[in-house]
């Protein structure tokens, strides 16, 4: 996933076998980590720039954003005048009563399929993170613990702020939650990472091919944030939900019907709470990738260079600025260092 966004997009190269000497074939295994390059420099340079002050910047907007969007905020007010514009569309969209239609048409389909009391064990696992108002609540209990006031006060902001969400319309609301969404992923460490993934997409647009940044950028937002973050959330929570029907003392599953299977058969799997969200990561992330690439087009990838000889070996070494005395040094100096001691 992080292939196509390094900082200096280096290209792949696939090998062939080819009768060449021992010497030649050391220099080609370190191929992989061969760093210097002189004509891609700047590019990498500016590329790192972009990644630091990515990282950076994340945990300060995270901090302008509890500030916005605490209790009478800018954005609170932002949410509130939205609301008051959007009545119209939240009243239509009440005549509409979607939720229940949806309800009528698929709740025969549920309980065919699934007990009734199964469905309502696997609901309580699959919420039981409580979303944002609950990740809030348990922030503060944390902060509570350890006595960490600023952290408490963090925490209050977010639940004071939801409350005033709550009120308002549809519109509104999508807005607001929006907005403590953001704050919640761009505090702290969690900052940080964030903020290092939003430098590594703005980097792979402005690298990106001209006529392609539209569907560079999209392939990122839709593979990578909604897809990679989203199915990992999303298989996390249907883990919790599975959860719910392994008895912690025995570690087995009791229940009959077919979320039990399901579950006896994840509790299965080997770390599974790894795994498990990984692979959700996985299949909607290739999902979300492909909607992308039908809606704004597919990014061309340069295809990878073929060496099937030293010659071809050798003009690719041209090209990044390295010779083969370059790794014929790095050899020796790595075979006169001394052995590393052994201390157990």
């Amino acid at each position: 996933m992080l292939n196509r966004v390094s900082i200096i997009s280096p290209l792949a190269y696939t090998g062939k076998q080819t009768s060449v000497d021992v010497k030649d074939q050391l220099a080609i295994n370190q191929i992989p980590i061969a760093k210097k390059i002189n004509d891609k420099k700047q590019r990498a340079v500016s590329s790192l720039a972009v990644l630091a002050v990515g990282s950076a910047m994340a945990p300060l907007a995270g901090r302008y954003l509890d500030v916005l969007s605490g209790s009478g905020g800018k954005l609170i007010q932002m949410s509130y005048k939205l609301s008051d514009k959007t009545q119209t569309f939240d009243k239509a969209l009440a005549k509409l009563d979607l939720s229940s239609k949806l309800k009528k048409i698929l709740d025969p389909i549920k309980n065919k399929l699934f007990k009734v009391k199964n469905i309502d064990t696997f609901k309580e696992g699959f919420y039981s993170s409580g979303g944002l108002r609950g990740a809030a609540n348990a922030a503060k209990d944390s902060a509570l613990k350890v006595g960490d006031k600023a952290k408490q006060a963090v925490a209050q902001r977010t639940l004071d702020s939801l409350d005033e969400i709550a009120k308002m319309g549809v519109v509104g609301r999508t807005l607001g939650n929006t907005g403590i969404f953001l704050k919640k992923n761009l505090t702290g460490g969690l900052g940080v990472i964030n903020g290092l993934f939003a430098a590594m997409t703005v980097n792979s647009v402005i690298n990106a091919k001209k006529g392609e940044k539209v569907s560079t950028f999209m392939e990122d937002v839709l593979g990578t944030w909604v897809g990679s973050i989203g199915g990992f959330r999303l298989f996390e929570n249907i883990l919790k939900g599975l959860c719910k029907f392994i008895d912690p003392k025995t570690n087995k599953v009791v229940e009959k019907g077919l979320i039990p299977t399901v579950a006896k058969i994840v509790n299965k799997v080997p770390f599974k709470g790894f795994i498990v969200p990984m692979a959700g990561a996985m299949i909607i992330s290739t999902m979300m990738q492909k909607l992308s690439h039908k809606l704004f087009g597919k990014p061309t990838k340069e295809e990878p260079k073929v060496i099937d000889s030293v010659n071809s070996f050798n003009d690719w070494l041209t090209q990044t600025g390295w010779t083969m005395s370059d790794f014929e040094n790095s050899l020796k100096a790595q075979a006169e260092m001394p052995p590393a001691n052994n201390q157990n």
